[in-house]
């Protein structure tokens, strides 16, 4: 999403911020590939993937440290939860089912045609890797102090 110009806080969605970078408004914006691929296809975005470049759609785009900017790793990433307590059978029968949902060509067809990586990762690898991120975030957050905005 973009800060409008003119409203700082004004935050828009992504057709129109999407609007506002072909416009020249806004210089820079952080979006999924999902959501962008059309512009990046139609010439009209430039990408940068992190941390490593995406093979299928755009294997000529550098990633954010080829192109030099260091620590500056961000990725979309979705994932599947249940509520705290559910019964680790189910947990386990549901992470194999979407294992096995994302090894589908017609799934794989399409998440690579928007520019996604499938990266399968146990129970225990997604957990650590949530965990890290909500740490990272955070302190990236408090060290900017950031404040919730009540308005």
């Amino acid at each position: 999403m973009t800060a409008n110009q003119g409203h700082p806080r004004a935050l828009k969605g992504g057709s129109q911020a999407h609007l506002d970078i072909i416009g020249g408004n806004v210089d820079l914006m952080f979006d999924t590939t999902s959501s962008a691929m059309g512009q990046i296809r139609g010439g009209k975005f430039r990408r940068w993937p992190s941390p490593r470049r995406s093979a299928a759609e755009l294997p000529d785009v550098p990633t954010l440290a080829e192109a030099g900017v260091k620590g500056a790793d961000i990725q979309t990433w979705y994932a599947l939860y249940v509520t705290a307590g559910t019964p680790r059978p189910v947990v386990e029968r549901l992470a194999a089912e979407l294992q096995a949902t994302l090894k589908h060509p017609e799934v794989v067809a399409r998440i690579k045609g928007l520019g996604g990586d499938i990266q399968p990762m146990s129970i225990e690898a997604f957990a650590e890797m949530n965990r890290v991120e909500f740490e990272r975030y955070g302190k990236l957050i408090r060290d900017a102090g950031i404040k919730v905005d009540g308005s």
